[in-house]
Order: C-alpha cells, then structure tokens, then sequence
C-alpha cells in the first residue's frame, strides 16, 4: 500500500451491488479489459503535509475509498506525522471492505493509525462497536475539537446529514470538518 503512490496509475474498489447499474457491468469485466474513466475531479481537500496534527475520519461503507486514498498518502509520505483516527460505519461484519488491508496498515503503523469498525446491524451482537454515529461516540473515540484536529467524512447522503448534526453536536465548527460528496 505505501509503495503504490505514484506511477501513472490508479486502484478503484467497486462494490458489487446485484441490483445496481454500474457495479454488475464492471465486475463482469475481465483483468486486462479497458474501462473508461474520467477525472480526478476538482475536489474539496488538497493533501498538505503536517497541515494537521490528527485527521478524524468517518466513513460509511464505500465512503471508504477517500479515505483510503488519503491514509495511503499520509503514511507512505515518511515526512508527515500526522494522526489518524478513522471511524468505519458498515451494517455487518460481511460489508466491511478491505478490512484485511486496513488492519495490517494499522499494525504498520500502530502510532499513527487507529480504525474503529462500528456496526448498525452486526450478527455478531458482542461486537464492541455498534449502533449510529453520535456526538458521545465522537467525544469518545476522536480527540476534542481543535484547529490541531481536521475531520473528513464520506457515505451515503443520511450518513452525511448525522456526520453533519453529530460534529456541530460535539462542538466541531463546520471550518473543521470537510465532506466529501458525490
């Protein structure tokens, strides 16, 4: 993951929806096959080395590839110091995504990247984390509310309109929160 930031190239994660438009057509292509694409598009945030002290991040679901894109750049980037706290919201343990990858980039990086996987419907009802994002829940697992402190978010427009509620709930001012919609 650290090795692939530069060269021309790019990895998409596509989540395979068997009633969707988009998702059937590309996982019936073939390794080799060509897609077109467009972009990268202008967007909301621009990476600036040890711009912050910690990054907050919550995502849901395939709200996730942003974030992974921003984790790779920080961590293969040996300059920056910056903190990473990522909250990862998805219904069960079956749709979690990339997990394998994430736990061994925390394990890569123990000092500087923590995941938190929380569940809205787990089989699994011991699960540590469950329920829907609150303001307590981001009083406890992300530092206080800090210009030191910058929090990104990304997931489906209800998961964005409670990051918006919660954040303003826990005592974030919208200057420290960027929300990556699409």
């Amino acid at each position: 993951y650290q090795r692939r930031v530069h060269g021309g190239w790019f990895d998409i994660m596509v989540k395979l929806y068997s009633k969707g438009k988009v998702s059937p057509v590309i996982h019936r292509l073939l390794i080799g096959s060509k897609l077109a694409c467009r972009g990268p598009l202008p967007g909301p945030l621009v990476y600036t080395r040890n711009q912050y002290e910690h990054y907050g991040m919550l995502a849901a679901g395939t709200g996730v590839t942003p974030m992974i894109q921003m984790i790779r750049r920080m961590i293969a980037d040996h300059a920056c110091h910056t903190k990473i706290t990522m909250l990862f919201f998805n219904h069960n343990e079956d749709d979690v995504m990339m997990q394998p990858q994430l736990d061994l980039m925390c394990s890569d990086w123990p000092d500087r990247l923590v995941i938190h996987y929380i569940l809205t419907k787990p089989r699994n009802t011991s699960h540590p984390l469950q329920g829907h994002l609150t303001w307590k829940m981001l009083s406890q697992l992300l530092p206080s509310p800090s210009p030191s402190l910058h929090v990104l978010a990304c997931g489906p427009s209800g998961f964005i309109d409670a990051c918006k509620q919660e954040l303003t709930d826990a005592g974030f001012e919208p200057t420290m929160w960027t929300i990556f919609e699409g």
